[in-house]
């Protein structure tokens, strides 16, 4: 009896937590600064989007990068506690030595991106997990969509056009961070 009970917790559980998983919805990279100019090369930043009715759990999330040529992630942040983004609104991560940045990032790590790279945020493991959104910049073969054949450069952010759109181009233009 004892066993089975068990059992069927664990079962009801394990269907509790797919069921969260899958009933979030998507999140998108909507912006991304690569540099902050000569003597500032980790003023980077990535914006991320909750385009969803309700509130997307950032915990089981990672945000990693890809070099050119690489297929193997780097991981830049790893949210293993609840982190919620709430419901049409943006979440930003930004390099911990940025100190000019205009507005408040929601988190930061050491981290960092340069010309000819790739960011993803992914749902698992690095290597191995879903990839939920990604985008990549300048010349690159990493496996990640490249929406940008430049380089951001000084100030400038590789932005996503349409917020709302699983499929979107992207143009580079002046950085405008937004936190939650």
């Amino acid at each position: 009896n004892k066993e089975i009970f068990l059992f069927c917790a664990i079962l009801l559980s394990s269907f509790f937590v797919f069921n969260t998983a899958f009933a979030q919805g998507k999140i998108y990279i909507s912006q991304v600064q690569i540099t902050g100019g000569s003597g500032k090369t980790k003023y980077d930043f990535v914006e991320l989007f909750n385009p969803n009715e309700d509130n997307f759990n950032l915990k089981g999330y990672r945000l990693v990068k890809r070099t050119a040529n690489s297929e193997k992630d780097t991981s830049i942040k790893s949210w293993t506690k609840d982190t919620v983004i709430p419901a049409k609104s943006f979440y930003l991560w930004a390099n911990s030595t940025y100190s000019e940045i205009s507005i408040s990032p929601d988190i930061t790590t050491s981290g960092t991106f340069s010309n000819n790279n790739g960011v993803a945020i992914r749902l698992g493991a690095n290597n191995t997990g879903e990839i939920i959104d990604f985008a990549s910049w300048g010349e690159t073969n990493n496996g990640f969509t490249n929406v940008s054949g430049e380089n951001p450069t000084e100030n400038m952010s590789l932005l996503r056009e349409s917020l709302y759109q699983i499929t979107s181009t992207y143009s580079i233009a002046s950085s405008n961070p937004r936190n939650t």
